[in-house]
Parts: structure tokens; C-alpha cells; sequence
């Protein structure tokens, strides 16, 4: 009898926590970012600094009727060890003021970080030329869901 009761809550214990932790992930609210202000995510110190708009980076020339959107990032590792950076750029898209979601299109990549080290990176999107960007949406299972609003205050001159 008292084998089946300490099996019985044994099961109990499993289901309720479990239940407790999936909750937890699934109704976990978005974290909302803004620019200029970093967050810290695996001793990685990430600051979305600004939005810029052009036609051509590096050898890749937008399609006709579109531009690229480049959201600047710096990354500084504040840890004691060597970490990458958190987030990965496919898993970034753009939500654009005319209801179409564009997602990651190519991006310098930010390398492994030693200690103190800082980078300046950048993720890109390209969007229609007649839309403007008005939120970066980061969905990463690991971290869960960040959001950056855009507003035309962040964009910087285009290049």
C-alpha cells in the first residue's frame, strides 16, 4: 500500500512540475527591447544601436523595387570566458508598416567573443521600397521571444 501511495506521488510530482515549467515557457512574455539600451543574454552584452536603409552592401545589390534595412548591433562579452553570440540571425524577421513579414536575408556575423572583446555586427533585411521596418521580432526556443519596436527616430541617414 504504501509502495503504490509514494509511486502515486511520485507521478503527481512529475506531472505537476512539469506542467509548472511548460507553463512557464509557453506563457512567458516576450521581452521588449529598446535601442541604445543592452541586454544581457549569456554574459553577452547586446545593443541594437540603429536602422539604416540602402541599396547596395558589400557585393549584394537590392532586387528592383526593394532596399535593404540594416540594423546595427554591438556585442561585448562581460563574462570570464570565450561565448558566442547568443541569438542566431535566422532566427530574427522584421515586421514592416504594410503587413508583410520579411525574414532574415544575410548579415555579418558576429564571431566567438573572448572576454571583454566588443564587436560591431549587423543583421539585414530586405523589405519593398514603399515599407518601413516597425518591429525586429527575435522567436529563439532556447531564450524565448524578444521584441525591438522601430520607430523612424531610430533610422539613421541612408547610405
Amino acid at each position: 500500500m504504501n509502495k503504490k501511495i509514494c509511486v502515486l506521488i511520485l507521478l503527481l510530482s512529475v506531472v505537476f512540475i512539469s506542467g509548472c515549467i511548460g507553463g512557464k515557457i509557453i506563457s512567458r512574455q516576450p521581452t521588449l527591447l529598446e535601442f541604445k539600451k543592452p541586454i544581457v543574454v549569456d554574459d553577452i552584452s547586446i545593443t541594437f544601436d540603429s536602422v539604416r536603409f540602402t541599396n547596395k552592401i558589400n557585393h549584394h545589390i537590392a532586387d528592383e523595387g526593394y532596399k535593404f534595412v540594416i540594423i546595427n548591433i554591438t556585442a561585448e562579452n562581460i563574462g570570464l570566458e570565450e561565448n558566442n553570440f547568443p541569438f542566431y540571425f535566422q532566427d530574427m524577421e522584421i515586421k514592416v508598416n504594410k503587413g508583410y513579414v520579411y525574414t532574415y536575408y544575410t548579415g555579418k556575423v558576429i564571431s566567438p567573443l573572448r572576454p571583454e572583446d566588443t564587436e560591431i555586427g549587423y543583421v539585414v533585411f530586405e523589405i519593398l521600397n514603399n515599407t518601413y521596418p516597425i518591429e525586429l521580432y527575435i522567436n529563439d526556443w532556447w531564450y524565448g521571444k524578444h521584441i525591438l519596436p522601430i520607430s523612424q527616430d531610430d533610422y539613421v541617414t541612408s547610405k
